[in-house]
């Protein structure tokens, strides 16, 4: 065999991934995070609490009750910016006590809201809001994860319906307090290739609750350090996007083709319908005498191979619908 294939844990084969969420998706965001973001070019990721869009906040005793829940437009308007929104159930309450409206329900009415698919669904409150019975009607609407209330990093074999999340807070909650820190979790996540996910709500000059929250020039400081300390290992990006991947390199199917040449088909086997972006970035062992003018056959047509190592090419392959692959070269 000259070639191996191997899909990388990341697109791009960046080393690992970054993604930041704001509980709630509320409109004061315009006012301080939002500006952040555009200024350093990068995405966020807001968890809508469906039945109470483009009102004023009032849930039980919620810290930020009294702020604005966006509305259509302001989502419309993070989308367009390359944002992503998940769906933060409809009450913001037990979600169990009536799981067609928290699940199904509210991920109809988002969709219909923002004109895009919802995903993503973000346990509110607590990790009692991510049940096997709620997992099972996630599955059901056509969710790809469920992201919890714990701190910690994704590895590369996370169970997407119980995705961790990083407390990017000015000061941790009970029953261990701990204080803000940029780097937090940054060179965990580089040493095991992981995926941070950031949990917050609305960082600003003033917060309403430390416990939940951390101040704007806190904020800038943590998006600076997952940048530059990232530089061009990371990969920033939604939830969406991440997930996406992540499902097709699980669903990779990799074979020899029928023909008598040394050639591979590529195909998602089984892949789940929500996934919209069915791309996967796969490295290419080749042999010594490919590697001075190599060149990737898709179906028979030629494409520059990328040398990244000495012996591997690297390639991100559109697979919405199988592909045969080859490699050419030669030692002149």
């Amino acid at each position: 065999m000259n070639i191996q294939i191997t899909p990388t844990t990341w697109k791009h084969g960046k080393e690992w991934a970054y993604t930041v969420t704001y509980d709630e998706a509320l409109t004061e965001l315009f006012d301080h995070t939002v500006p952040l973001h555009e200024e350093l070019g990068i995405p966020g990721h807001v968890e809508v609490v469906v039945g109470q869009m483009g009102q004023v906040r009032q849930i039980g005793n919620s810290s930020y009750n009294g702020y604005h829940h966006m509305g259509a437009d302001r989502l419309r308007e993070l989308i367009d910016m390359g944002w992503g929104v998940g769906n933060h159930s409809w009450s913001h309450g037990i979600v169990e006590e009536n799981l067609d409206l928290e699940i199904r329900q509210a991920k109809q009415v988002l969709e219909e809201a923002i004109g895009q698919r919802v995903t993503v669904y973000t346990a509110p409150g607590s990790n009692a809001n991510i049940t096997p019975a709620i997992t099972a009607a996630l599955q059901e609407s056509g969710y790809l994860c469920a992201l919890s209330v714990t701190d910690d990093i994704n590895r590369p074999d996370a169970d997407l319906w119980f995705l961790n999340r990083a407390s990017n807070l000015h000061q941790a909650w009970t029953p261990l307090f701990s204080a803000f820190d940029p780097h937090h979790r940054l060179m965990q996540a580089q040493r095991e290739s992981g995926w941070v996910i950031d949990y917050c709500h609305c960082p600003a000059p003033s917060i309403p609750h430390e416990s939940k929250d951390l101040y704007i020039d806190e904020h800038r400081a943590r998006l600076h350090a997952v940048v530059e300390s990232g530089g061009d290992e990371v990969w920033i990006a939604t939830a969406e996007e991440i997930l996406d991947y992540i499902v097709c390199r699980r669903h990779l199917q990799i074979e020899p083709a029928a023909s008598g040449q040394e050639s591979y088909r590529l195909r998602l086997r089984d892949l789940p319908v929500p996934v919209a972006s069915r791309q996967v970035t796969v490295d290419i062992e080749v042999a010594p005498n490919l590697r001075r003018n190599p060149y990737i056959m898709l179906n028979g047509q030629p494409q520059p191979g990328l040398l990244v190592t000495g012996s591997a090419l690297r390639a991100t392959l559109d697979l919405s619908q199988p592909v045969t692959l080859s490699v050419g070269g030669s030692s002149q």
